[in-house]
């Protein structure tokens, strides 16, 4: 063996020795590979170096990395010494902390990767930093991390509506979402582009848009929301040259805890889309019309001035059009708007845009635009008739949009409550579906009241559990957003309808069955002893106590407690050691909601007396707490138990002769 060139000019005569007998002193150790990881999960790779006395407090360590597709060539990650050593790829995963480099003593390292990437595949390499001019051994070690996709099965897709759009246009990119037992889990859903956050819903609905986003949120240029089971969609509109790049979704599952609380899972990343290859920007823009909406009429195909605007921004409007609200602006270079407010019938139509470029004096070229205008009628509101429902049952109230001025529209819908004059809101929700309850409502209430949104458009409002504080007059008001052509939003004049609300409390109609029965039987047999409602409060919010008492002739048990259920379900046999022998023998049963049985069995002679059957009826009250309705008993059930070898009965004959019945033993 001999010392390599490159070594002679550095190494002192003692330190090749070293290296020529084999002896190597430093020697630097990673987790053994290859390490097979979950994508979205942690990386974590430790590192140490021994008999290599650090110059300061500690030794410094770098990371490394070769992708197989490209194994010759070295990716610097991250240092403990050097906070430029990062490559381009990594700089920002770093600086957010994703990826980090930690001393966890002088001569060790973890290194961690806090959501794996598939690209995130590769041989790792961990280096110790030489404090010294000789070299004595292993100053680095490698791994393989293999990063195989999430077992959960998540899925996520992306899709484009379009993929070359013009400035100005919408831009519609859709993620989905796949998994087992997808209805029963929650999900928050992200759009990036080129890495940067614009948007996110979470897992009860709810969007914020990412910092650079938030203003054109605000404006109403970025929508998003969930459009299905599986389906979110983000809207940019007006889209810009600024926009285009590559797109990705992503997905996280959240599980609810019992508390309410969402702990986010691994993160699934869909493949990337490029939606937006060449967003163009036009010399000519097609004119937007900006619609207020009042009623409709068909339109003629004769076209008739309306206003203009000069290439110094000079706005003339034409004789038609002199008296009306009309505006000709132009927000951008590339964008002319018409304004119309206070629409007619007779405004429906195909409206013309024509854009004259003008070079000094001269009219260098022109173009045309067109669109057609529908004016439709306002949409009408209708609402649920009054109501009368029994306390304690569930109760919804429904206001419907008729005829929406728009596909696009969204809502505001409030639920107010009056009562005793004055108004309260109940539940409201903003045109993003953002749900908020009133201030005067509390918590038991929000617990019992939720809204949804049905087809048509619909606004349904649930109230379970109803209690007599829950009536009076509600009223729906719906007040609906429209996006002009510039992307924001306005608000249409509100519209309302009200439902009145009557809780009643069913009169307490309890009555059982009252006939007087007499059972004879034979000792030994089975016997059951009927119990039945001949009316009672209908409604599934009342509840039965039933209890057998029992009275045997010329003893001292009178009306002794034998069985009781209970209201809340709970079978107990009150202790009594007179009756116990019998207690072991019964069987309680409802074979329907009207009826409650009780079964002897193997009766016994001393079994004979008087049984009676009392029933009691409850409801919860608004405050939870069990009330007592009503009560009543049955009629006397008298029961004779006859002994094999009796005497039953005696009939006198003539002629005194006397005839018996016997029963044989």
């Amino acid at each position: 063996m001999k010392c390599s060139l490159k070594f002679l000019w550095m190494a002192s005569l003692l330190f090749c020795s070293v290296l020529l007998s084999g002896e190597a002193r430093v020697n630097t150790e990673v987790q053994a590979g290859p390490l097979y990881r979950v994508v979205g999960s942690l990386l974590s790779i430790s590192c140490n170096v021994t008999d290599l006395p650090p110059v300061g407090a500690r030794n410094e360590f770098e990371f490394r990395m070769k992708k197989p597709e490209n194994p010759n060539f070295e990716i610097n990650i991250i240092s403990t010494g050097d906070e430029d050593f990062s490559f381009a790829r990594y700089t920002s995963r770093v600086r957010n902390a994703e990826i980090t480099l930690t001393h966890v003593g002088e001569n060790s390292v973890v290194f961690e990767v806090q959501r794996l990437q598939k690209d995130d595949e590769g041989e790792y390499e961990c280096s110790v930093v030489n404090p010294y001019t000789e070299y004595d051994g292993a100053y680095s070690a490698k791994t393989i991390v293999k990063v195989v996709p999430d077992m959960s099965s998540l899925v996520v897709r992306i899709s484009v509506q379009q993929t070359t759009l013009q400035e100005g246009q919408q831009l519609s990119v859709t993620c989905s979402v796949d998994t087992q037992n997808l209805r029963e889990k929650f999900f928050s859903v992200a759009w990036l582009r080129e890495g940067v956050e614009l948007a996110q819903i979470g897992p009860t609905g709810v969007l914020s848009a990412g910092p650079d986003y938030s203003a054109r949120e605000q404006e109403g240029e970025l929508r998003a929301a969930r459009i299905g089971d599986r389906d979110y969609r983000l809207i940019l509109q007006p889209v810009r040259t600024k926009d285009q790049g590559e797109y990705i979704c992503r997905a996280w599952s959240q599980d609810r805890g019992q508390n309410g609380v969402f702990t986010q899972g691994a993160a699934q990343d869909s493949s990337p889309q490029l939606p937006e290859k060449h967003i163009q920007q036009c010399l000519f823009s097609s004119c937007m019309i900006l619609v207020f909406v009042s009623s409709y009429a068909l339109f003629s195909s004769v076209f008739t001035s309306v206003i203009s605007l000069s290439q110094e921004g000079v706005m003339e409007k034409s004789e038609g059009f002199i008296n009306r609200k009309v505006k000709a602006l132009r927000p951008a270079h590339d964008t002319f708007t018409l304004e119309l407010a206070d629409l007619t019938p007779s405004d429906s139509g195909d409206y013309q845009c024509t854009v004259s470029e003008w070079k000094t004096n001269s009219k260098t070229n022109s173009a045309s635009g067109s669109t057609s205008v529908i004016v439709k009628p306002v949409g009408t509101l209708t609402s649920t008739p009054a109501l009368t429902r029994n306390i304690n049952t569930d109760v919804k109230m429904k206001c419907s949009v008729s005829s929406p001025t728009s596909t696009s529209s969204r809502y505001a819908v409030t639920w107010l409550l009056q009562q005793h004059g004055e108004n309260k809101t109940i539940v409201s929700t903003d045109r993003d579906a953002l749900v908020t309850f009133g201030q005067q409502v509390e918590l038991n209430q929000m617990q019992r009241i939720s809204m949804s949104r049905t087809q048509g458009p619909g606004f349904e409002l649930t109230i379970r559990q109803a209690r007599s504080s829950d009536k009076g007059l509600y009223t729906c008001e719906v007040v609906e957003w429209l996006q002009d052509p510039r992307g924001e939003w306005f608000d249409l004049p509100p519209t309302s309808k009200s439902t009145q609300l009557t809780i009643i409390e069913p009169a307490n109609d309890l009555h059982l069955n009252k006939t007087t029965q007499h059972l004879n039987v034979m000792e030994g047999t089975d016997v059951e002893l009927k119990c039945s409602l001949i009316s009672a409060a209908p409604g599934a919010s009342f509840f039965y106590r039933v209890m057998w008492r029992y009275t045997r002739l010329n003893s001292s048990i009178v009306s002794a407690p034998l069985v009781e259920l209970d209201h809340t379900g709970l079978l107990r046999y009150p202790p009594n050691p007179k009756v116990r022998h019998l207690q072991g023998r019964l069987r309680l049963s409802r074979p329907s909601q009207s009826s409650f049985h009780l079964g002897l069995q193997g009766v016994h002679e001393e079994d004979s007396g008087t049984y009676e059957c009392q029933v009691e009826q409850y409801q919860l009250d608004q405050d939870g707490q069990w009330q007592q309705k009503a009560s009543d008993n049955t009629g006397p059930i008298t029961l004779t138990v006859n002994v094999a070898g009796m005497i039953i009965s005696l009939r006198v004959l003539p002629r005194q002769v006397y005839r018996y019945s016997y029963i044989s033993s």
